[in-house]
C-alpha cells in the first residue's frame, strides 16, 4: 500500500518541462493500483497554475468523521470546505468574512484541469483515487528515478494521445517505492507518492499548452 502526504504545486516547481513522451518510449505496462490514502491524515502544500500564474496554499485534514480542506489565496481570502462523512453534507466556510453555508462547489473545482486525471475533485484523497483509476486504463512506464523534496522516488510516466492528436496528455508521478530513507513524519511510512504532474501538448514534440505539478511532501 502506498500512503502519502502531499503538497500540490501547480507551477512553482516542475519535474519535467519538456515532453517525456516524444520519440520511442518504454512499454506502458505499469499502473498505480497500490496507491491509496490513509483514512486519517493531514496534508499541506501549494497549488499553482503555470500559465495563469496563480498560487494557492492548502491544508487538508481527515479523520473518521470529516474531511476539511482549507485553501488560502494570495489576496488574503481563506476558504474551508468541510465534508461530513456520515451524511455527505459539505459546508463552505469563508474564514475571511466569517460566513458559513452549504457548499455548491468542491474544493478543487476551481482547477478543472485536474478532471483530466480524476472525476472527483472533492478532496485530495479523491483526486488520488481518481489518478489510480486513470492509471489502470492509461498505463505508464518507469523513467528512472527523481529526487523530489529530498526523497528519491520512481519516476512513472503515462502518455495519452488524443484521437486527433491535438490534445495529448502527459502525466508524471514520483513515488518512493524503492527508497530506504524514512519520511520526516512518524505518521507515514514508505512508499509515499511525492509528485504528480500533468502536462498538455498539441503534440508531444511541440510546445506545452497546460502544466500542473503536484508535489507530495
Amino acid at each position: 500500500m502506498i500512503t502519502l502526504q502531499l503538497a500540490i504545486v501547480f507551477g512553482t516547481a516542475t519535474l519535467s518541462y519538456g515532453s517525456e513522451c516524444v520519440g520511442k518510449t518504454p512499454p506502458a505496462e505499469m499502473d498505480l493500483s497500490s496507491i491509496s490514502f490513509l483514512q486519517s491524515y493531514k496534508v499541506s502544500g501549494v497549488i499553482s497554475d503555470w500559465f495563469n500564474k496563480n498560487a494557492v496554499a492548502f491544508d487538508e485534514f481527515a479523520n473518521s468523521d470529516l474531511i476539511s480542506t482549507l485553501l488560502s489565496y494570495r489576496s488574503g481570502t481563506s476558504l474551508q470546505w468541510v465534508t461530513i462523512k456520515a451524511d455527505k453534507n459539505v459546508f463552505l466556510y469563508n474564514r475571511t468574512i466569517g460566513y458559513c453555508d452549504k457548499a455548491n462547489s468542491s474544493c478543487l473545482e476551481s482547477f478543472p484541469e485536474l478532471l483530466r486525471v480524476s472525476k472527483n475533485l472533492s478532496s485530495m484523497a479523491t483526486l488520488l483515487e481518481g489518478l489510480v483509476d486513470f492509471s489502470k486504463t492509461n498505463k505508464g512506464f518507469k523513467r528512472g528515478h527523481k529526487i523530489v523534496a529530498g526523497m528519491k522516488g520512481v519516476h512513472w510516466v503515462s502518455c495519452v494521445k488524443d484521437t486527433d492528436g491535438s490534445d495529448n496528455l502527459q502525466v508524471e508521478v514520483v513515488f518512493t517505492d524503492e527508497n530506504p530513507l524514512k519520511p520526516p513524519s512518524s505518521a507515514f511510512n514508505n512508499p509515499l507518492v511525492v509528485f504528480l504532474q500533468v502536462g498538455v501538448y498539441g503534440n508531444f514534440s511541440g510546445e506545452i499548452s497546460e502544466q500542473f505539478s503536484i508535489l507530495f511532501i
